[in-house]
């Protein structure tokens, strides 16, 4: 029975000065609190989201006969398949370094070859979800990209933290740094990979009914992304019209086929139609739930607007405290806060400039579908209006009853005709609900954080007295109509008192 609930303790365990279990766990825990690890746990969730959708997603079925692997369309087009070699290329590079660092890790027995083989395992599994990625128009390439985009990401953060943030500070060092080169090449590869081809790569025309696809394209469905963050896809159009007198009709981009009134009315009337299904509920509901990707997009772009728009503010806070302070108040190096600064704003008028234009487009859609929603309700009415059964009710109906229903027909004419212009005017003024809903609360609570942090308790008095002198600005505004009233009474004496 002892025998049996004896430990057998290796050797080796005697050169450790603690347990030798101790120092296993101690070891074990330091490599999965690393901060490497975070792209190990993000491929792990990954590829467990891959499992779930491949199981849950059914099959399509399509009726296209199978093209050729030399097909350059199979792949969405040249510049496509260029950037997306480029990214595979890239991703096999990253797991060829990774590959390295293990091998010299192991042969210099450091401690954290796990960490390396792990590392080298999510390169090959970005590697595959890259090569998966290539061809653009199966089923897996969608998902794949988007993993591998998410994946990526991850990694270059984490090694931005580690090994390129530290050089902006006084205090952290590079903790990969005994890689030596390899680190280089690591940064190199996982920049591309990362940031700079999936910016640069031009996006793929997924038709919206594949059955009659576009001939040619609107270029805003096929800029890359950072063409359509700086508008650049205009650039063809701002120069012929500089160079003509006059733009013809026929040089302007085709309307996407997602701005397309069928397609617009297919995907929303089921959320908003009552004779579509869309059921008894308010409209409001439907519209959310026809635009909620558009609606989330632009939710994280004003929060994302409204933390840039206090860059400027914390830059110039902490370029004062080093001016005042000298060095030893921050670990942070002061050319960080200037390029701060000059960054900041740039990239605060650029997000609001994205949230402008996804803003405008979707309420250009948001009408477009009203409009269409408001006539098809006023045919039905008229076609109600029109039945055998009511004209037949219209011939026995004597002199004052015709009067009466001509009287309502005028009036529902009115209603629809109220509808379309100055409701759906209203509506249109509407546009910046959500800067109304989240972004004015937001810019609050960060402005009450940001004076807390440098006024301390001072700032929550202010922010007291500005909610209780809240409803003199309500009060002042009522009483300006009437000041301006009884001002217009004494120095045109000839126009009659107005009530006040």
């Amino acid at each position: 029975m002892d025998s049996l609930l004896t430990i057998q303790i290796p050797r080796e365990a005697a050169r450790y000065p603690a347990p030798y279990a101790l120092q296993v766990s101690n070891s074990l825990c330091r490599i999965w609190n690393d901060t490497l690890t975070l792209p190990l746990y993000t491929a792990a969730l990954s590829a467990l989201f891959l499992f779930l959708w491949a199981l849950t997603r059914p099959r399509p079925k399509s009726d296209d006969p199978p093209t050729s692997w030399k097909d350059v369309e199979k792949y969405g087009g040249g510049s496509v398949l260029v950037h997306n070699i480029l990214r595979f290329l890239a991703s096999l590079a990253l797991l060829g370094l990774s590959v390295v660092s293990f091998l010299l890790s192991e042969a210099r027995k450091q401690a954290d070859w796990q960490l390396q083989l792990g590392l080298c395992f999510f390169y090959l599994y970005a590697s595959i979800l890259a090569a998966a990625a290539t061809a653009v128009h199966t089923r897996w390439a969608p998902a794949s990209k988007r993993n591998l985009d998410l994946i990526l990401l991850v990694a270059f953060g984490v090694y931005f933290y580690r090994d390129i943030f530290p050089f902006a500070t006084y205090t952290w060092p590079v903790q990969d740094a005994d890689e030596g080169r390899i680190l280089h090449a690591k940064l190199v590869a996982l920049t591309l990979a990362a940031v700079i081809i999936p910016l640069v790569t031009p996006q793929t025309y997924i038709p919206v009914d594949p059955t009659h696809p576009m001939p040619a394209p609107n270029p805003e469905q096929t800029a890359s992304p950072l063409s359509l963050l700086f508008f650049s896809f205009l650039d063809t159009l701002v120069f012929l019209a500089y160079r003509l007198p006059h733009v013809p009709y026929d040089v302007l981009p085709p309307l996407a086929d997602t701005d397309d009134a069928k397609n617009l009315k297919e995907r929303s009337f089921p959320n908003i139609d009552t004779f579509s299904g869309a059921g008894t509920r308010h409209i409001f509901f439907g519209i959310i739930k026809t635009y909620q990707v558009e609606y989330a997009s632009i939710l994280v772009l004003l929060l994302v607007y409204v933390v840039c728009t206090f860059a400027a503010p914390i830059g110039i806070n902490r370029v004062l405290a080093y001016l005042e302070n000298g060095p030893g108040d921050s670990s942070v190096r002061p050319f960080v806060w200037i390029i701060w600064l000059a960054l900041g704003p740039l990239a605060s008028a650029t997000v609001y400039h994205a949230y402008y234009r996804l803003s405008m487009c979707t309420l250009v859609q948001l009408e477009a579908v009203l409009t269409e929603l408001i006539f098809e309700h006023a045919l039905r009415v008229r076609v109600k209006a029109r039945t055998p059964e009511a004209e037949a009710a219209e011939d026995d109906a004597t002199a004052p009853d015709q009067k009466r229903t001509s009287a309502r027909s005028s009036m529902d004419t009115g209603k629809i005709s109220n509808l379309v212009t100055s409701d759906l005017q209203n509506v249109a003024r509407m546009a910046d609900f959500m800067m109304l809903l989240f972004g004015m609360p937001a810019s609050v609570i960060f402005g009450i954080a940001f004076l807390y942090v440098v006024l301390g308790w001072s700032s929550l008095i202010g922010m007291a007295t500005m909610l209780a002198l809240f409803p003199v600005s309500g009060f002042t505004m009522k009483t300006i109509p009437a000041g301006l009233n009884r001002r217009r009474f004494y120095v045109r004496p000839r126009f009659k008192r107005g009530p006040v």
